[in-house]
């Protein structure tokens, strides 16, 4: 668990610094993000920069003092990858301003030692990045389920059906050529 929290932490601590060579060394590209309607794959760094500079815009404009991102569950797969369940509270002064919501990420232990995301998955409804404003529906609150498991078994049968019927997520950024 604190594996997890500590790169939650450092992830957070990012956007209040305006640091975006620190955020991008804590993600993986190519990098998923999916939500309860869309599932996107970040491709590039100059993309990923743009998603990071719409969340600041969010803490900045709403006057933002604290980001809590609180690790609930975290499922080792084996020594070098976690899967971990989290919740994402933005305040100002105490007062919440939006409502909170889940997430799970997938990451690696890159070569380098530095654990990086290469997927997050969340209760937002966003359809397009970056991601200006998290927008959460109604119809969209968890499920009093185990978060994690059936998540990550979606996305793994996801990944498996690309390139089989056409029905590939949307790459965001410049795509990459197929190995030859």
């Amino acid at each position: 668990m604190q594996i997890f929290q500590s790169w939650l932490d450092r992830v957070g601590q990012t956007f209040f610094d305006n640091d975006f060579d620190a955020y991008a060394d804590t993600m993986a590209l190519p990098f998923i993000v999916m939500t309860t309607r869309r599932t996107m794959i970040i491709t590039d760094r100059e993309t990923l920069h743009e998603g990071f500079d719409a969340f600041r815009h969010l803490i900045r404009n709403q006057r933002a003092t604290d980001l809590f991102r609180v690790a609930t569950d975290v499922y080792p797969i084996g020594g070098a990858i976690l899967s971990g369940c989290y919740e994402t509270h933005l305040l100002r002064g105490g007062q919440r301003l939006i409502e909170a919501y889940r997430s799970s990420a997938l990451l690696r232990r890159e070569a380098d030692g530095i654990w990086r995301a290469s997927c997050i998955a969340n209760a937002m409804s966003n359809r397009s990045w970056p991601i200006r404003a998290p927008r959460i529906e109604a119809n969209d609150a968890p499920l009093e389920v185990a978060p994690a498991g059936p998540d990550w078994q979606l996305l793994a049968r996801e990944k498996l059906q690309i390139g089989r019927d056409g029905d590939q997520p949307p790459a965001i950024g410049p795509t990459l050529a197929p190995d030859s």
